[in-house]
């Protein structure tokens, strides 16, 4: 449409209709400034996660939703979960946020349905370690040994910033309560 539109507009210019005056455009130096800006502006914007900054915000309004703010006791954003240890295969890798709350953990997935729900009172253990169901994880994880709901004991890893602070806080709010 928008061509077909040009072409019929232009299509009435007569060459002796312009002036010599006229200058006929297609402003190059008239917007280069300001083109340059923008892209610096978005390079820049991906460049400190911006375009990320959108799917915390829905996050953010789904745990807003879901918990109360009292209840929440951590949240962390850009987590990584390799999943459970019995799980079958090599772990697999989740990105999403990770909430401590007075009920247990929550990991969700970011772009998926995929949810770890783990019992507060469940939890046996929390520590650092390198490797998750027999493979290297070439990352520093946080692992928690939790029992399930059949009596066994099953481990679920987490590769997040500053793992002593999580493993500190989940030993605080679960392991030294039940003890």
């Amino acid at each position: 449409m928008f061509f077909v539109r040009k072409f019929y507009i232009c299509s009435f210019l007569k060459k002796n209709f312009l002036n010599k005056d006229v200058i006929i455009t297609n402003l190059k130096s008239f917007f280069a400034c300001q083109v340059a800006q923008t892209t610096m502006a978005g390079i820049f914007s991906f460049y400190r996660g911006l375009n990320i900054f959108t799917l915390l915000k829905k996050e953010k309004k789904w745990i807003k939703s879901t918990y109360k703010k009292e209840d929440i006791i951590a949240l962390g954003f850009g987590v990584h979960c390799y999943g459970l240890s019995s799980g079958q295969g090599a772990p697999k890798r989740y990105k999403g946020f990770l909430l401590i709350h007075r009920g247990g953990l929550l990991f969700k997935n970011r772009f998926s349905s995929t949810r770890f729900d783990v019992p507060g009172e469940s939890i046996k253990k929390a520590y650092h370690a390198t490797s998750h169901k027999g493979a290297r994880l070439y990352k520093s994880a946080v692992k928690v040994d939790f029992s399930t709901s059949e009596k066994r004991m099953d481990t679920i890893a987490f590769k997040l910033a500053y793992p002593p602070q999580w493993i500190e806080i989940i030993e605080k709010a679960f392991i030294k309560k039940s003890k």
